[in-house]
């Protein structure tokens, strides 16, 4: 589900560029659990498994508005 970052220098700049999740809920105005659930279900790209274990998150704000502003398909009316 999540993209794993090796730790490579190319990879170091890029994770500078990645928020913990309270940052990343402040600055897309929502709260921590809608982007969880959000990056959980697939609903957004930009989620980076990070760490020894790979067990924590980081997020990347630009990769999830683009996710966010692709256009909803919606069902076709009954006729």
């Amino acid at each position: 589900r999540y993209t794993t970052l090796c730790f490579t220098e190319q990879r170091r700049i890029e994770m500078e560029q990645l928020v913990k999740a309270k940052d990343a809920a402040t600055a897309l105005g929502m709260g921590i659990g809608s982007l969880y659930r959000l990056a959980r279900t697939g609903k957004i790209s930009g989620v980076y498994s990070v760490g020894p274990k790979l067990s924590g998150l980081r997020f990347d704000l630009e990769e999830i508005r683009l996710s966010l502003r692709r256009p909803v398909k919606l069902e076709e009316e009954a006729s």
